[in-house]
């Protein structure tokens, strides 16, 4: 602290390398089972330490997770002797009432919030939704999203052919029509009843069309070429 007062700067001095090489035994034992030597290789690779530990030093460090409540097993993998926490008294839990409030703040949220940030909370949710222990709760928190069973790399796909107006080929589920080509030069990604639609210029029919990007199954060429969309003035409007 002296020194820190006196330099205004952060040294390695000033960090406890005790307190640093047990969150990073914690980390590692919460990701999968870890022998000492695959422990002992990390530390001695990691950037800011680069040291070799004893396997005497992480029982202490082990030791000292189990004080604070971690409780670690010791596990038989393959004749190997590997550690692994399997709880700890950090864990979040999410209550009914806190659940349903959240679902309360999202449904209000929802119908204003930017499409980016609708994704954030996309994945805030996936994440959230595992320590919520009721199940149907859980289920209302994995289902409320209009991105649920759609996969992310699909909608940044979508996202950027929007932002660029490019012309794309989709190959799409339709109700009436069966399993069809449908080409159209994308202008955004919209939300609408709950549900995330893509628009633009339908080439087929030469007009402006919107298209539930859950009955996407793939996209199957992309032009790069720039293109005007004219959108029709009752579409605009």
């Amino acid at each position: 602290m002296k020194e820190f007062l006196k330099t205004n700067t952060v040294t390695y001095n000033l960090l406890s390398y005790t307190g640093f090489k047990s969150m990073l035994i914690f980390s590692q034992l919460m990701k999968s089972p870890k022998s000492y030597s695959e422990l002992q290789e990390y530390l001695l690779n990691h950037e800011y330490l680069k040291e070799n530990i004893s396997i005497d030093s992480l029982r202490i460090y082990m030791n000292s997770l189990r004080k604070i409540g971690c409780d670690i097993v010791r596990l038989n993998v393959d004749g190997v002797s590997k550690f692994m926490i399997v709880s700890h008294p950090f864990n979040l839990k999410v209550t009914k009432a806190q659940a349903r409030s959240i679902i309360k703040v999202y449904k209000a949220i929802s119908k204003s919030i930017e499409f980016n940030d609708l994704m954030a909370l996309q994945a805030f949710f996936e994440k959230i939704s595992n320590y919520v222990d009721d199940e149907s709760l859980k289920a209302k928190l994995q289902n409320l999203s209009p991105f649920n069973n759609i996969k992310i790399e699909l909608i940044e796909e979508l996202k950027f052919h929007a932002q660029n107006n490019n012309e794309i080929t989709i190959y799409y589920h339709s109700l009436n029509s069966g399993n069809k080509n449908i080409t159209l030069i994308v202008d955004k990604m919209t939300i609408r009843n709950g549900k995330l639609y893509i628009c633009g210029l339908n080439s087929e029919y030469n007009n402006y069309s919107s298209f539930l990007v859950s009955r996407i199954i793939k996209i199957l060429s992309v032009n790069l070429s720039k293109k005007t969309i004219e959108i029709p003035d009752i579409i605009a409007g």
